[in-house]
């Protein structure tokens, strides 16, 4: 079966979850942290965009730390602040942080969350420094692109409130 692991319930991010669920007929299992679940099932309305989207089925709930099973394990890291439901996703055999929306990146160079997408700075940026945890030499940004150099270096940058 296919997964789908959701980090976090903003439009760009699961807008298009109704269709692919109906084009799998299915077969498409999804995954998403256990504050996240109202918001994709159409309960609660969405956070910046303050409507119920269309309901869409969330198999398994996720929390902080649990490890998932995929590509050698992937460790969810609850990261709110962008949103109240955000996660990132920390692949240990690759020491590859996937960072939702939690970081950007531009130029190669990682960036902090968007500010003007960011209702709770002080808690995404908490966050930021809860990565600092963690041996990160990658980090994958949904916008913006990857970043391999000075990691730990701009995660307390950031942290910091230092751009």
């Amino acid at each position: 079966m296919t997964k789908i692991i959701i980090t976090h319930h903003d439009m760009d991010h699961i807008g298009g979850l109704p269709d692919l669920l109906a084009a799998s007929e299915g077969r498409i299992e999804v995954l998403a942290h256990e504050v996240s679940k109202p918001y994709i099932q159409g309960e609660i309305p969405t956070l910046k965009g303050k409507m119920l989207v269309q309901p869409s089925k969330v198999d398994v709930t996720l929390q902080d730390g649990d490890i998932l099973p995929y590509g050698g394990g992937l460790q969810v890291i609850f990261t709110p602040g962008h949103t109240p439901d955000h996660i990132c996703l920390y692949h240990q055999p690759s020491r590859t942080l996937i960072s939702g929306d939690a970081l950007t990146a531009q130029d190669g160079v990682l960036m902090p969350p968007n500010p003007d997408f960011t209702p709770d700075m002080d808690t995404a940026l908490k966050s930021v420094a809860k990565l600092l945890d963690w041996d990160i030499a990658t980090v994958i940004t949904y916008h913006g692109g990857v970043c391999t150099e000075r990691i730990k270096e701009r995660l307390a940058e950031i942290a910091e409130g230092k751009n």
